[in-house]
């Protein structure tokens, strides 16, 4: 009998145990691209040029109560290549969030339009769904500093801290974006706060004597696409402080038009030769006029070019029409 309560109760145990993480592993799904910055011309998915990252983040898991467990971190490796230049940018600190929300930040300091966030938090003794906003502004320093916040059923506001890790690249990828996310208690003593899904875009540009983009696209794009790789750091255990669990996700974004997987070809170079270009007939050679010759002479070449030549050795120089029209009436005089 002893043997039997001793049993069940290690069962027990393991179960309990089992329902707070060992179940499984969550998964990550990632999609990533870069896009046009609104307002600027010549910015997107484009060698070399401005452009904002748009990225959509999807996770599934039953480990933490039928839902995956909170996140904790998350660690974005950008394209290499890419550039990150934060200066010149206005800020807002965590601190004015914290006070004012988003209305207290300047205006030129939100990094992208405002995206969302579906989280599962606990309401009561239920977990449910709730759909939440997420701004991103740029923090001094030159990370990025998110605020979430949701209104039903439960009111929270969240602020994720992200830092740039690496601008020169490494690890065969670019600069890295390192983001804390806070552990969140709807109820006290029931589960945390988890994410199912986030759709985000952050990056934009100004002019300041000359326009300056705070993301860059890579001069090149590997066949394939940008390798984009994200982690994903979860509270396996779902306790504070955090028992971390990383989940990676790669996504190769689709290469600029006509890219290649490598550099775009440039377009042969058309020299010219006393405003000619190179292998045009001019008058002098023979050329009917108006096929080798400009549309409109600049001043200064109407020496160059010439006046129309009326005679050639005495005999009336034709053009056009009136060029047919005269060999059909010496035809006619033989």
């Amino acid at each position: 009998m002893r043997r039997f309560v001793l049993a069940l109760a290690a069962a027990s145990f393991f179960v309990v145990s089992l329902s707070g993480s060992a179940w499984g592993t969550p998964t990550v799904k990632l999609k990533a691209e870069f896009v046009p910055v609104p307002g600027f011309r010549g910015t997107g998915n484009i060698l070399e040029a401005g452009a904002a990252l748009h990225s959509e983040w999807t996770i599934e898991g039953t480990e933490y109560g039928g839902f995956p467990p909170p996140v904790v971190g998350i660690n974005l490796y950008l394209p290499s290549g890419t550039t990150i230049e934060p200066a010149g940018f206005p800020t807002c600190e965590k601190s004015v969030l914290e006070q004012k929300g988003p209305s207290g930040c300047p205006h030129s300091s939100a990094a992208g339009p405002v995206g969302s966030v579906l989280g599962i938090v606990s309401f009561g003794s239920e977990r449910v769904e709730e759909s939440a906003t997420l701004q991103t502004f740029y923090a001094p320093g030159g990370g990025l500093q998110d605020y979430i916040e949701g209104h039903s059923p439960v009111f929270l506001e969240v602020l994720p801290a992200g830092h740039f890790v690496n601008l020169g690249g490494a690890g065969g990828y670019g600069p890295e974006l390192s983001t804390e996310v806070p552990l969140v208690s709807t109820v006290p003593g029931a589960p945390f706060a988890s994410i199912r899904s986030i759709n985000e875009k952050w990056g934009s540009a100004i002019k300041s004597g000359k326009t300056i983009h705070y993301i860059t696209v890579p001069g090149s794009c590997p066949s394939g696409g940008f390798p984009i790789k994200a982690e994903v750091i979860f509270d396996e255990a779902g306790s504070d402080p955090p028992v971390p669990e990383a989940v990676t996700a790669i996504y190769k974004a689709p290469c600029p038009k006509g890219a290649g997987g490598g550099k775009p070809p440039k377009e042969p170079e058309v020299k010219k030769v006393q405003g000619q270009q190179l292998g045009s007939r001019s008058r002098d050679q023979g050329q009917e006029p108006g096929h080798g010759t400009p549309d409109r002479l600049p001043r200064g070449r109407l020496r160059q070019y010439g006046r129309r030549r009326r005679s050639v050795r005495g005999k009336p120089l034709l053009h056009g029409r009136n060029r047919v029209a005269g060999r059909l009436r010496r035809r006619r005089r033989r």
